[in-house]
């Protein structure tokens, strides 16, 4: 051994009086004792020579320690021959020497398909995992050549290596944290792109499922009772009624801590979305068994990207109160008139193409003014929403419900035909006399006019316009013609009640 530890490897050639002694094993060179020559004048000391090995051998070993942390050798089967006592990964020479090198190998890491420990051509910085004494994977960077005898055969390698685990791995640390960034800005940039509050989630979720290649995700909200309800979702396939699921959400909520779960299916792994201190949404993601489970770097990305979807669902709740605002009466919560007339456009437009009746309902508080002169602003403002109360528990379901302003309302009621309408307006009267305790003086009693106007959906389309036209004609109708009644407006294209014969006409009822 010179500076390390060597394992003789045969060599016939090998003169029987070497010309340097081995050092002493703590690889110091200052034993090294004079050979002598035999020539023709006798034998004498070759100084100069041994002076010039010792030197030679001094810059080698220190080239070699500051070009990389241990030197070794290997013979033609992969075993190590020799190894400089550098780092040797924690275990001791004599346990390197004879063994072959693939067995300190890692598992994990990518290795190179032929290890610079069987080099049959030079290497240069090739990263090779191996595994240390107590168990931890090292990256090693390795430079090597190949060694070959006078014959031209391959008798080993030669090379040095150098500890690069903490380089590697912060490169791996900082390459992952770029692509995770990357990441999140797509599903960022997915749901900025979106104009319609309804589609930001739904974009932002397809994008983290193809992010993470998963096979489902969604985003549910919890309701009053806290079980969590499902608000939209992005599939490749249906996993999102799993029994486990109940556990996993409960579990999380209890928490607020991302939960991972597996059925026989799939793997499932979930997330508290967290505004203001309050869970508000749980981020659900999903992946079949024969795929990896969520690894530790993909639940670190879902619980970042949780944070993301905080901000964009109180956006989309903020977009939505906005709408709602713009399109509701602040008073009553029914719609507003211009989002009542775009509604009732599109029903129309609806109920022309399926070929189905509808009746529109022009209603308009009777003595109203009473109630502000005798009670003032306040009672008259119950009043409304009062009888705005009344409006929605006479209609159904689906149906329109509107105060087009002061103390005029609308409604449009689908698939009504006009003997349907009829009883409609003739038990919403009923209905209103319920309104007479907020009445301003008993002479003056509170009570409502309707008028009805028929949509024909087997006639010509009517234009919007036309139709409010006639439900207003007809509310004034009986306004002016004795109050706390209804009027029906029939289509040009129905024949009246009775009279299949008879023009159209107006049909009034009033109630006692």
């Amino acid at each position: 051994m010179l500076f390390g530890l060597f394992k003789n490897r045969p060599n016939s050639d090998t003169p029987s009086t070497p010309l340097i002694e081995a050092p002493s094993a703590d690889g110091a060179l200052s034993d090294i004792k004079p050979v002598t020559r035999t020539g023709q004048s006798g034998e004498r000391p070759d100084r100069a020579l041994i002076d010039a090995l010792v030197e030679s051998r001094r810059r080698f070993k220190e080239i070699v320690e500051v070009s990389g942390d241990f030197a070794w050798e290997t013979d033609a089967a992969g075993a190590f021959v020799f190894v400089s006592p550098g780092l040797t990964l924690g275990y001791r020479p004599e346990e390197l020497i004879g063994a072959p090198a693939t067995r300190f190998m890692a598992e994990s890491g990518v290795q190179p398909g032929e290890t610079p420990f069987e080099a049959r051509a030079a290497v240069r910085d090739v990263d090779i995992w191996l595994r240390a004494s107590d168990g931890r994977d090292v990256c090693l960077s390795a430079s090597a050549i190949p060694i070959i005898d006078d014959k031209g055969v391959h008798a080993g390698a030669r090379g040095v290596c150098r500890d690069v685990t903490e380089e590697r791995r912060q490169n791996a640390a900082f390459a992952a944290l770029q692509h995770r960034d990357a990441a999140m800005a797509r599903i960022v940039r997915a749901a900025s792109s979106e104009l319609d509050p309804n589609n930001i989630l739904t974009s932002a979720l397809a994008e983290t499922r193809d992010t993470l290649a998963a096979d489902y995700a969604d985003i549910r909200r919890p309701d009053e009772d806290g079980a969590f309800k499902l608000v939209v979702c992005a599939k490749d396939a249906d996993t999102g009624d799993a029994p486990v699921l109940n556990t996993v959400f409960s579990r999380m909520s209890e928490s607020r801590t991302l939960v991972t779960a597996a059925d026989s299916e799939c793997f499932h792994l979930c997330a508290p979305v967290v505004f203001q201190d309050s869970v508000i949404a749980a981020l659900l993601v999903s992946r079949k068994l024969s795929d990896n489970a969520f690894s530790d770097a993909e639940r670190q990305f879902c619980d970042e990207l949780a944070n993301q979807f905080a901000i964009l669902i109180a956006q989309v709740d903020s977009h939505l109160k906005l709408d709602e605002m713009a399109r509701t009466d602040e008073m009553t919560g029914l719609l507003n008139r211009r989002a009542f007339l775009a509604e009732l456009a599109d029903r129309t437009a609806r109920a022309g193409a399926g070929g189905s009746d509808g009746s529109l309902f022009y209603v308009d508080l009777d003595n109203f003014k009473a109630v502000n002169d005798v009670h003032g602003h306040q009672r008259d403002d119950e009043a409304l929403i009062a009888f705005a109360d009344l409006l929605v528990t006479q209609t159904r379901p689906g149906d329109l419900v509107a105060r087009l302003g002061g103390d005029e309302f609308a409604m449009w009621m689908d698939r009504t035909d006009h003997g349907v309408a009829k009883k409609r307006a003739a038990g919403l009267i009923a209905a209103s006399r319920g309104l007479r305790i907020y009445s301003g003086t008993p002479d003056k009693p509170l009570g409502i006019s309707v008028g009805v106007a028929i949509f024909d959906a087997e006639g010509a389309v009517e234009p919007v316009a036309d139709l409010t036209a006639r439900a207003d004609s007809a509310m004034y109708d009986i306004k002016h013609g004795g109050k706390s009644g209804y009027v029906i407006s029939a289509a040009a294209s129905e024949p009246a009640p009775g009279a299949s014969e008879e023009p159209p006409r107006n049909e009034l009822q009033e109630t006692a």
